[in-house]
């Protein structure tokens, strides 16, 4: 499909803080490997915080989080969010979508909701079978 067709998502994905900080080319690696898959075009992808976690995912206590921007076309969010599953390095991933109206606000506060110009995935859905 065409650029014009593929939207901005927000990424925060959850990988285990050991893997992240002994090996963070192979994390990052990984991270790039899904979204080729994907045919996502990667525009921003950093380390953004390491985490006491509040319960154990997947056995792990802590947890580094990557905050990351790509566009993609809508359909392929899914296999995005499979492929997150299916892998052991990655634990979680929140998809949001990024809305013109929010490309203002800054990096520093990802995953602020709607107030802020971003839908959930799932709120996206749901207008979209609406609309």
């Amino acid at each position: 499909m065409t650029q014009d067709s593929k939207r901005m998502y927000e990424g925060m994905f959850l990988v285990d803080s050991a893997a992240a900080t002994s090996n963070w080319d192979e994390v990052e690696a990984e991270l790039q490997r899904v979204f080729e898959r994907a045919d996502a075009e990667v525009l921003n992808l950093q380390k953004w915080d390491d985490r006491r976690l509040c319960y154990d995912i997947a056995g792990h206590k802590r947890g580094t989080y990557i905050l990351t921007y790509f566009n993609v076309e809508p359909g392929r969010v899914s296999g995005i969010e499979r492929d997150v599953k299916l892998n052991e390095k990655l634990l979680l991933l929140l998809v949001s979508i990024r809305s013109s109206s929010s490309m203002s606000t800054s990096a520093s506060s990802p995953m602020m909701g709607s107030s802020s110009g971003m839908l959930l995935e799932a709120e996206a859905t749901a207008l979209g079978e609406k609309g």
